[in-house]
């Protein structure tokens, strides 16, 4: 069996019992309303979510400290709308693709030194995680190389109820 063989099988292996990633998900950034400042103020996310900021009240925009994007009514560069300060119902999401921290804050009321109405966006790297489903076999044998080749893949999981 050739490398490319012994792939295609492992990865047949780990899809039928089920390969699960943590799913992408949208949080809420709750910008202004009864005071001057963004809820919650520091965010941890996983890579691939989306933060969705909310205007509750007053005129603020959300400006990233790196300069990566400044939003209110739509975000500067991207389709319509853009990132000066509104005091409009806005929301929109913005999804971090990247691991690392994020500042950010309004132009109004705070500055990129993280004073005033300023909030950050801690993003976690992700890991795969490979749900076996309790235990999994797989046996390959071919006997026409060379007196017999091959290999046997078990896995078990210890928190199974089926050990």
């Amino acid at each position: 069996m050739n490398f490319r063989s012994l792939v295609s099988l492992l990865v047949f292996l780990f899809a039928a019992n089920g390969t699960v990633m943590a799913a992408p998900t949208t949080h809420t950034v709750t910008v202004g309303g009864a005071g001057n400042s963004f809820t919650p103020a520091t965010l941890t996310i996983n890579v691939g979510d989306t933060v969705m900021f909310t205007n509750a009240g007053g005129v603020h925009n959300v400006k990233a400290n790196d300069g990566s994007f400044r939003c209110a009514r739509g975000c500067d560069g991207v389709g319509t709308g853009n990132g000066s300060l509104s005091g409009t119902n806005w929301s929109f999401g913005k999804t971090f693709t990247t691991a690392g921290t994020v500042g950010y804050f309004c132009e109004a009321h705070g500055s990129s030194n993280g004073s005033g109405m300023a909030g950050s966006i801690i993003v976690k790297a992700v890991t795969p995680t490979i749900n076996l489903g309790g235990y999994l076999s797989g046996n390959w044998f071919m006997p026409t190389q060379g007196g017999g080749q091959g290999f046997q893949l078990e896995f078990t999981n210890a928190n199974s109820d089926l050990l």
